[in-house]
């Protein structure tokens, strides 16, 4: 009988702590995944429709790291959230639209809000603005089909000259209580102030723009016939970067993909996954990209392992292979698995350049899945894009069952906990790995791995991890008699 390896994740290690002279305040987490290409925090939010499309990713930038807009959309539909992002500058849309007040509501949804073509419209009568459209004004309204933009509620109208402060622009819709301010330069329309692009930008400390002061965005593509084309249609888009999104990244498909994008545009920068083994990284070595994803079956979401039988501890697979992926300089990005910061600290210890995260941000209002409403709490719904609704909706192709009648699915569909803003939640993720860094002397990631020291634990030492031997109250507003 073959010998039987052992391999552990991350409730099975712990860190030794050192000998320090770093605060948590000192540490620099920004991260190098390529020589193009560097992150200012270590996170990348999953290319997943429960978790990145517009929203989270323009607010992963702003708070340092970058999102992955997933693949479940037409190529059309991507790419256009692509071209909306690079349009957005310093806070403000430079992508403007205008229609007629006759023009039908059915019409609009269908060419610009479900395009995602831009992100509000201008309503014109006889020349003159008239009315602010956006998608949230139709998204839910029942409207009959000959009914036109005339009918809708008509916005408050502000106007503000271009080069006023962010802050003023900001001040203005609080004091008259509106989303929108329209940007003139010599009484000409040049972009829209929308809160929920400006308020963030301005709260930003660390984003990770390109050259044209507009966040970067990666997009996710998979091993369909269509693949190519969707590169195509993303890089003309501007995107910064393709995640070629496969749940067996050690195959034919995708070397033979990867290879190509990489000969049709060389300077590209370009992830390919998701593997366990060295081999797999030697064989993705041959084509090129610049990083490789790591993880099969650890997402909470996921039944890999219990459908398929096949995986690795995530640990494990991450220490085998980064050190085949040192040797030609590819970055390791892991994916899955993560419960809690303190998992982000062990995985970058252990040589991965980034993490990949779905569930710790999926509850967060800027995730693109709706919220529920259950026992007086907030849920906002998650799913694997391994779960059959998500296959359905394209995503097969990563589980290589595009061409079945009956998917067989390696994902579940779920309800997880409303978390607030992303912003705080990634304050907290990162804060933890900063707090890591601290205990272990590290002043940057690079250190981080070199000062790591991991020891085995057992199941009643990750007891002893969690809380335990006292009954918890909130943190705050503790009665007080």
């Amino acid at each position: 009988m073959k010998e039987i390896k052992k391999m552990l994740t991350f409730d099975d290690v712990l860190l030794k702590p050192h000998y320090s002279e770093i605060l948590p305040s000192e540490v620099n987490v920004n991260s190098v995944l390529s020589k193009n290409f560097d992150l200012n925090i270590p996170i990348i939010s999953a290319g997943m429709d429960t978790v990145t499309e517009i929203e989270m990713a323009y607010n992963m930038a702003l708070n340092g790291g970058i999102g992955t807009i997933h693949k479940n959309l037409s190529i059309s539909q991507q790419s256009n959230m692509i071209k909306q992002l690079k349009k957005i500058v310093n806070g403000y849309s430079y992508s403007i639209m205008a229609f007629d007040s006759s023009t039908k509501i059915f019409s609009v949804k269908s060419m610009v809000f479900n395009e995602y073509i831009d992100d509000c419209i201008f309503v014109i009568n006889n020349n003159k603005i008239v009315n602010i459209v956006t998608k949230e004004d139709i998204e839910e309204l029942d409207f009959k089909e000959n009914d036109s933009l005339e009918s809708l509620k008509v916005n408050k109208i502000f106007y503000a000259d271009i080069n006023s402060k962010p802050e003023d622009i900001l001040n203005m819709m609080d004091n008259n209580r509106v989303d929108n301010v329209i940007l003139v330069s010599k009484d000409s329309v040049v972009a829209v102030a929308k809160r929920k692009w400006l308020k963030p930008y301005l709260e930003c400390e660390i984003p990770l723009l390109d050259n044209n002061k507009s966040v970067k965005v990666l997009g996710a593509i998979g091993v369909s016939e269509d693949s190519l084309n969707r590169a195509k249609s993303l890089f003309l888009a501007g995107v910064d970067g393709i995640i070629i999104d496969c749940a067996h990244g050690h195959s034919k498909r995708v070397i033979d993909l990867a290879r190509q994008i990489k000969k049709d545009w060389p300077t590209s920068f370009v992830i390919a996954g998701n593997v366990v083994t060295k081999e797999a990284i030697r064989d993705l070595a041959v084509t090129k990209v610049d990083a490789i994803k790591v993880g099969i079956g650890p997402g909470s979401i996921c039944t890999t392992r219990i459908i398929s039988g096949v995986g690795v501890p995530q640990f494990s697979a991450i220490l085998e292979t980064v050190e085949e992926a040192k040797k030609y300089n590819i970055s390791i990005i892991a994916d899955g698995g993560l419960k809690t910061s303190g998992d982000i600290v062990k995985a970058l210890a252990a040589g991965a350049n980034a993490v990949m995260i779905g569930s710790l941000i999926a509850g967060c209002e800027e995730s693109p899945s709706e919220k529920v409403y259950l026992d007086g709490k907030v849920y906002k719904k998650y799913r694997g894009m391994g779960s059959a609704s998500a296959m359905k909706a394209g995503s097969a192709d990563r589980y290589g069952q595009e061409s079945l009648k009956k998917f067989v699915p390696e994902g579940i569909e779920g309800l997880i906990t409303y978390k607030g803003h992303l912003k705080d939640t990634l304050y907290s993720l990162v804060g933890g790995l900063k707090s890591g860094m601290g205990y272990m002397g590290a002043k940057n990631l690079y250190e981080l791995e070199q000062n790591a020291e991991f020891i085995q634990q057992t199941g009643i030492g990750l007891t002893e991890s969690n809380t335990h031997s006292v009954s918890i109250l909130s943190n705050t507003n503790h009665n007080k008699k």
